[in-house]
């Protein structure tokens, strides 16, 4: 999944999951073939910043009302954590074992990502 998104975007793709309170960790990355892009390897930890896919996971992983948008899905930033990345981020179901599993999507613009977030099976959606 991640490399098709990849391709058809010729962005980088991430999956990230929450990691303790207050971090997200990439679990997984795709490349595109060509382009800049920013690279992130596989086990990196960021801060649950208010980038577009730290926003939706501290509201919908962590159920935090202040990260609430009035913004519609997908969420999207620029520059929050880099003056040339811009990110677009939605919440996504997938069948997981054993109930559900909440995904949040993140494409970044720009010469930067795509990136699928793993939030909590009991988060809000």
């Amino acid at each position: 999944m991640l490399q098709e998104l990849a391709l058809a975007t010729k962005e980088s793709a991430s999956y990230y999951v929450l990691h303790g309170d207050e971090q997200r960790m990439c679990l997984y990355r795709a490349e595109p073939s060509e382009g800049l892009r920013e690279t992130r390897l596989p086990g990196t930890i960021l801060p649950l910043d208010d980038t577009a896919i730290g926003s939706v996971l501290k509201y919908w992983g962590k159920e935090e009302e202040s990260a609430k948008r009035d913004e519609a899905l997908p969420w999207f930033t620029a520059g929050v954590r880099d003056l040339y990345t811009a990110a677009f981020a939605k919440p996504l179901r997938r069948a997981h074992a054993g109930g559900q599993c909440r995904l949040a999507v993140d494409q970044q613009e720009d010469r930067d990502s795509a990136t699928i977030a793993a939030t909590p099976a009991n988060a809000r959606l």
